[in-house]
């Protein structure tokens, strides 16, 4: 048998046109054909040797999206034209639409919900039954559920973004079951002040604030325009109030809170982890990348196995017997995990009380969703009318309730035409 080898084939050899490709044991009888995203690349090609190592019938050919955005938008038009045609990859490893200040590149699939209806992407279902890792309690298996169309599974969400407070001291502002509204309402009574400019960062999260806002499988549309428009009001009267009155006079460093901070924010000092809910009182994790299997690929059962290689810790136990160095651990990206082990693995530089901290709040997800182009359009919107805050005084609540109202009718028609459509 030849010796593996790892190369880069040019451009132009792709028929798909992609950026970049790499094979992998050549001249064999099978060969499964992954489309990544470039910050993948390592951990993919780890699994690949893995993957390799065990079973020499297989070639795998890496297909990576340009990280260039003009490069990456011709790229996606080129493999929307083969799906649509009914080809295509074995296996999607890839990024969702972003809802808010994380910027990511333009997706493959802008909405995973009608991706699924369409029949792009091949059911799971007998695949997972006989897989023992989904007989742990390791994956958090609301996230499997905006993976699914009627009933059956067609994606698995790799990793997520839900937003938090961290602080240093123990708060007593929250009750389980409050809303992002009782959030507002505790923290404005509050004398400390530090916690109220948390709230500065609300409207980063905006394409959050009400989650899930429509059902694609019975076609409920969930999204309440007046609910939604209130609270969006209430806010931003807020942040007028407390940038008049209070913020420019508060010198108080005394306590210590990150908002809508990161997983990694977490250190030796934290001492409270709260997922922040939305307006119905729901704390929700947004979905950043997932993998799906083609239902056009001839090999989906292996397409299946090696997706799970991100999930589940084949190639960590194979590390840890044979002396491989691979970087694939259960966990793709650098996004949350979606599975309590790796979020242990990704904080394994803190002791097991700050982990389970994190393990906690993760546990306390009610549910996930896919971020779609409504989404970020809220969230660009409500940016626009917190900025004029920094100009010319005026009367901002009419100016507010109008563009507010007006942004709530066009977010529930554009929910509404995506779950009709």
């Amino acid at each position: 048998m030849k010796p593996k080898r790892l190369a880069l084939l040019p451009l132009l050899i792709l028929s798909i046109g992609l950026s970049g490709c790499t094979k992998l044991n050549k001249d064999v009888s099978k060969t499964l054909s992954i489309v990544i995203e470039p910050a993948f690349k390592e951990q993919v090609l780890d699994a690949v040797k893995y993957a390799t190592s065990k079973n020499n019938s297989l070639e795998f050919e890496i297909k990576i999206l340009s990280p260039d955005p003009d490069k990456r938008s011709a790229e996606i038009q080129k493999l929307r034209t083969q799906i649509m045609s009914g080809k295509g990859p074995d296996l999607y490893l890839v990024n969702c639409s972003t809802d808010g200040a994380a910027q990511m590149n333009e997706p493959l699939f802008e909405n995973p919900y009608k991706a699924m209806q369409s029949g792009v992407f091949a059911s799971l279902d007998k695949y997972m039954k006989k897989d023992s890792y989904w007989q742990k309690e390791n994956y958090n298996p609301s996230f499997l559920l905006p993976g699914q169309y009627q009933e059956r599974q067609y994606i698995l969400p790799l990793s997520c973004h839900y937003n938090m407070l961290i602080s240093d001291t123990v708060l007593d502002y929250t009750q389980e079951n409050d809303t992002l509204e009782d959030w507002i309402s505790n923290i404005k009574s509050s004398s400390d002040h530090a916690l109220k400019n948390t709230l500065f960062e609300l409207d980063n999260i905006s394409g959050n604030w009400f989650q899930p806002a429509a059902d694609y499988n019975s076609g409920q549309i969930f999204f309440d325009k007046e609910k939604w428009s209130n609270f969006a009001l209430e806010y931003l009267l807020f942040k007028q109030d407390y940038l008049e009155n209070e913020k420019t006079n508060n010198t108080d460093t005394s306590s210590s809170h990150i908002l809508i901070s990161s997983l990694y924010d977490i250190n030796e000092h934290t001492t409270q982890i709260d997922i922040i809910p939305d307006i119905q009182g729901k704390k929700m994790a947004a979905i950043r990348c997932f993998g799906a299997v083609s239902m056009a690929s001839d090999y989906k059962e292996e397409a299946y196995h090696f997706l799970m290689y991100f999930l589940n810790n084949v190639i960590q136990e194979s590390t840890s017997t044979n002396g491989m160095s691979l970087s694939a651990n259960g966990v793709l990206g650098t996004d949350y995990p979606v599975q309590v082990s790796a979020i242990r693995t990704k904080l394994s530089f803190l002791d097991q009380s700050k982990q389970d901290l994190a393990i906690k709040a993760f546990q306390s997800l009610e549910g996930a969703y896919f971020p779609t182009e409504v989404e970020h359009f809220i969230y660009e919107e409500i940016i626009e009318n917190s900025s004029l805050l920094y100009g010319p005084q005026t009367d901002f609540k009419k100016i507010w309730q109008d563009k507010l109202s007006a942004l709530a009718d066009k977010a529930w028609n554009d929910y509404h035409t995506q779950v009709t459509e």
